[in-house]
């Protein structure tokens, strides 16, 4: 009987120095670092039926009924405390699925993982043997993280999973990649392949003539698109980065051009940017003497103007003074219109809707070329000579002879007339002021820039030109309108007469009109009743 006691009592001391070793390898496991001593030195671990006072000092009295034994193979609460008599803090263990059995029909405490076997053998250290990754040991003053919960054992298991996803979500990872970029590649491909083929006009041998409408200031969306609409190109997308990466994507015009289905895109550039090749051309004559108002109402008229007050900006601007010379000298002081008498009459071909600028530019152009270019036989010359040499050895200066000569162009019936009338007027600019003829008294700038007083606007009430040379001496600031080139002619070379006054009768159906030349006041009033223009 003692043996047997004996036997149990070396059992009983062997399971409580294994389970003591078991814990301090336990807590070494967890957290190695760790500041708490779970078994110090000196401590006293629990014996049957022994357990710890919530002040964490151990209680010498053995009281077995305050420890509750649980029934074989039923699971511990979550709270059970196991406090350290280091200090006043308890370390909580949360005893997942942890089953405790009897023991020579004997209570003891668990913790820390240990299970006790049904047979009565030595505790099994359940850490080892612990399978779901939930399990782990929660400290609520020193909390274990969840990577720490693991064994070894477990952490190169879970790392070796963790490299098995990675690896397969890189694989993954490669197809998608490789299977994006072919796809791309198919697609980028087809792109170039369609749009070169597009930009030979490869695919486009149709050489049908097709009708292409292109509207002010164009954008090259606007080009593309309806390029594409007349099945010009195929590839609006291609055709814009072809124009973008040539850098020629401001030099389209507005107009109306005939094309060819079959052109590439380096003609169809060039073929839309040149004004040669628009269709939309309007024939224009301006008359002899027309002033800049009736000018930009025929204009309207025909299309071709349609900003009038940028039109009117621009003859009184100075921006082509640098293209053309002539006007360098033109003053600008007192004037209505700057460059009127510089807007050379003649036939114009004009291009529908166009650009005030350029409509100018024409004028001006002819107007250099017929006055400063053109060479003319004259007798007065040994050679051919411009008109611009003819002003220059005038006493006048230019703009003062195209004054004259609007003048001239005004108040003349006829060619042969013109030089009768500029005799007048330059008699009447040579005269002395107290011979009371130095004003050129002609009707023609009274109501300039209106031909007539019932061209006035109502709302300018009596209205009177600054230009009225019944009431200035001299010339006027400007010319009242465009002279032809026998108006400039007679301008410089006026018959020799000492006529002071001249006037026109009235033309009729069956006669032209008749002019009538005074050397005094007296001469003229007769003229004036057989004109038919005053009461007798």
């Amino acid at each position: 009987m003692s043996e047997d006691k004996n036997l149990n009592n070396n059992s009983e001391e062997m399971f409580m120095e294994n389970r003591r070793k078991k814990v301090e390898n336990f807590k070494m496991k967890i957290n190695p670092s760790s500041s708490l001593d779970l078994v110090e030195e000196n401590s006293h671990f629990p014996e049957r039926g022994e357990h710890f006072s919530d002040n964490g000092v151990n209680s010498n009295s053995y009281d077995l009924n305050s420890f509750s034994e649980k029934p074989n193979n039923e699971r511990y609460d979550s709270g059970d405390y196991l406090y350290s008599n280091s200090g006043n803090h308890g370390e909580y263990v949360e005893n997942y699925g942890q089953n405790y059995d009897s023991y020579n029909n004997s209570s003891y405490s668990a913790g820390y993982g240990e299970q006790l076997s049904n047979s009565g053998e030595r505790p099994v250290d359940v850490v080892s043997d612990i399978r779901n990754e939930n399990d782990y040991m929660n400290f609520s003053n020193d909390p274990v993280s969840y990577e720490e919960g693991y064994t070894k054992k477990q952490q190169k298991r879970m790392q070796k999973l963790e490299k098995k996803r990675m690896k397969k979500n890189k694989k993954t990872f490669k197809y998608i990649w490789l299977l994006s970029t072919l796809v791309m590649g198919i697609i980028l491909g087809q792109f170039l392949v369609l749009g070169f083929n597009d930009m030979l006009a490869v695919n486009r041998q149709d050489d049908t003539t097709v009708h292409v409408e292109i509207g002010a200031n164009p954008t090259l969306d606007e080009v593309a698109s309806i390029l594409q609409e007349n099945h010009v190109i195929d590839s609006e997308l291609f055709f814009k980065l072809y124009v973008s990466v040539t850098g020629s994507a401001d030099g389209f015009r507005q107009g109306s051009f005939d094309m060819s289905q079959n052109m590439d895109y380096e003609q169809i550039v060039n073929y839309m940017q040149s004004n040669l090749n628009r269709t939309d051309i309007v024939t224009v004559q301006l008359y002899e003497g027309m002033n800049a108002l009736e000018i930009a109402d025929k204009l309207e008229e025909e299309g071709v103007l349609t900003d009038r007050e940028k039109f009117f900006e621009l003859l009184n601007s100075d921006i082509y003074d640098e293209d053309y010379p002539f006007l360098q000298n033109v003053s600008s002081e007192g004037k209505y219109y700057r460059l009127e008498g510089y807007l050379f009459p003649d036939t114009y071909d004009f291009y529908k809707n166009e650009d005030p600028e350029t409509t100018i530019e024409r004028f001006l152009s002819n107007y250099e070329k017929r006055i400063c270019y053109t060479k003319y036989e004259n007798e007065n010359y040994e050679k051919d000579v411009t008109i611009e040499d003819m002003i220059n050895d005038s006493q006048y200066s230019m703009d003062e002879i195209m004054i004259i000569a609007s003048i001239i162009q005004a108040e003349a019936a006829d060619v042969e007339d013109m030089y009768n009338v500029s005799s007048v007027l330059h008699n009447r600019l040579e005269s002395h002021i107290d011979e009371g003829l130095s004003r050129l008294d002609c009707d023609s700038t009274v109501y300039y820039p209106y031909r007539s007083k019932s061209a006035v606007p109502e709302d300018m009430g009596d209205y009177m030109s600054n230009y009225n040379t019944y009431e200035i001496y001299g010339l006027p600031a400007g010319a009242i309108c465009n002279p032809s080139l026998d108006a400039i002619m007679a301008a410089l070379y006026p018959n020799d007469t000492n006529y002071y006054y001249f006037c026109h009768s009235a033309p009729t159906e069956d006669s032209p009109s008749v002019a009538y030349y005074a050397t005094n006041a007296y001469d003229h009033n007769r003229n004036l009743v057989e004109a038919g223009l005053v009461e007798e």
